[in-house]
């Protein structure tokens, strides 16, 4: 009778630590399906603003080419080329973190989940890399970009809000050699390739926090 006691509290102790984990698994599940569809939001504007940023470079070889009387057009797509922050991606990692770090992936008992939880980690830190990358790219760009426009313009162009507008005269560019020209323009192209790149990662990225989102809503009942 003894034994069959220690027996029945071992599985009770057992099933209650099981019940806890299962628990704890469904939290991590659920606030997961929550930072999914925050970044499937977030990628969604980055994609717009990046295909955008492809029509401003465009614009910038068309004036740079022959300025014109639209030098404030020009102005306006130059202070663009630095302007990162639309385009970056910053994941909501609040869970992804947890359940690589703090021991909570072995909670998700569900293979298929675990699995594409790790695919979709790994297109994240790719996308990341690739923006380190065009970083550089926009630091190594600046030394020509203000030998041709000129920054007290661009202060001109920022609202109390870091809100870009377009001035309403002109103002001349400065001084500049061909090779400054030549220079500037290589870069904005690189930086254009950098951009066309992340598009196509990005959309990666988002295809796969979709199909993330739909196997949690199928293996857990989630809406």
């Amino acid at each position: 009778m003894l034994f069959l006691a220690v027996f029945c509290g071992f599985l009770a102790e057992y099933q209650l630590e099981h019940k806890i984990e299962s628990d704890r698994g469904k939290q991590y599940i659920t606030s997961m399906y929550e930072d999914l569809k925050m970044d499937t939001a977030a990628l969604n504007s980055i994609i717009q603003n990046r295909t955008r940023r492809n029509e401003i470079f465009d614009s910038i070889f068309f004036l740079m080419d022959s300025p014109g009387g639209r030098l404030a057009d020009l102005y306006f797509y130059a202070r663009h080329v630095t302007r990162t922050a639309p385009i970056l991606f910053f994941n909501n990692d609040r869970t992804i973190q947890q359940l690589k770090y703090s021991g909570g992936l072995r909670l998700i008992t569900n293979k298929t989940v675990s699995d594409s939880i790790m695919i979709y980690d790994k297109q994240i830190r790719l996308v990341l890399e690739r923006q380190e990358s065009e970083i550089a790219n926009v630091r190594e760009c600046l030394p020509y970009y203000y030998k041709i426009f000129d920054g007290r313009v661009f202060v001109k162009m920022m609202d109390a809000n870091n809100v870009i507008s377009r001035l309403l005269s002109s103002h001349p560019l400065l001084k500049f050699s061909e090779e400054d020209v030549n220079a500037f323009l290589g870069y904005c192209q690189t930086l254009k390739a950098n951009n066309i790149g992340n598009i196509a990662h990005t959309k990666i990225l988002k295809e796969k926090a979709i199909e993330l989102i739909e196997i949690i809503k199928d293996e857990y009942r989630l809406k």
